[in-house]
């Protein structure tokens, strides 16, 4: 049981990171994540794909990491 709600509070800034901010009188959610590579991110894609609403992205990856195959997870997911 004590492991169990060890891993239930476990935070990571930067994956899956959920932030609220208000813009024109609204609530937005961001969320952030700092998935790096293949794996990490198609759970991403996969958790993001499950959220219901529109989604706009603000995305940077090192040249050396392979953006055609990773950018290939994110088809028609964003606005």
């Amino acid at each position: 049981e004590q492991i169990y709600n060890g891993v239930r509070q476990v935070r990571w800034r930067a994956r899956l990171e959920h932030l609220t901010v208000r813009h024109k009188d609204k609530n937005i959610t961001m969320i952030v994540d700092g998935a790096h590579n293949y794996d990490s991110m198609l759970a991403l894609q996969e958790y993001l794909r499950a959220l219901p609403g529109d989604k706009v992205a603000v995305f940077g990856m090192l040249r050396t990491k392979d953006l055609l195959n990773v950018s290939s997870l994110f088809g028609g997911l964003f606005k």
